[in-house]
């Protein structure tokens, strides 16, 4: 499912930058990734706002490393992968972690009978 909503997201994407190869790739693996990193944090409390973030970081990781590898940005500089992944990816994590806890909490209460 997961892997489904990252499609969809990366087709919206699309019209931004028109190349399925860079768009696509990173944002198929969101869900994957943070499904595994939970699981490895043994399923507990703290592992949602670390697996979060590591879905965040997997879609700005991913997305960046295409874009340099296809020759859309370069990989240092100010306008580079790097500078974009501190200034907007690590607050992004962080944002997703903060927000998605109390989600993942409340969704999580509601299924309960």
């Amino acid at each position: 499912m997961g892997s489904l909503v990252g499609l969809i997201f990366g087709l919206f994407t699309l019209r931004f930058l028109g190349d399925p190869r860079v768009v696509i790739p990173a944002r198929l693996l969101i869900g994957v990734v943070s499904f595994l990193v939970y699981r490895a944090c043994g399923k507990k409390t703290w592992g949602i706002p670390i697996a979060a973030a590591a879905g965040s970081a997997t879609n700005t990781v991913g997305t960046l490393g295409l874009a340099v590898a296809f020759g859309y940005i370069p990989l240092a500089g100010k306008d580079g992968a790097l500078a974009i992944a501190l200034l907007q990816g690590v607050p992004e994590a962080v944002f997703a972690a903060v927000v998605l806890t109390p989600i993942v909490f409340a969704v999580t209460r509601a299924q309960r009978p």
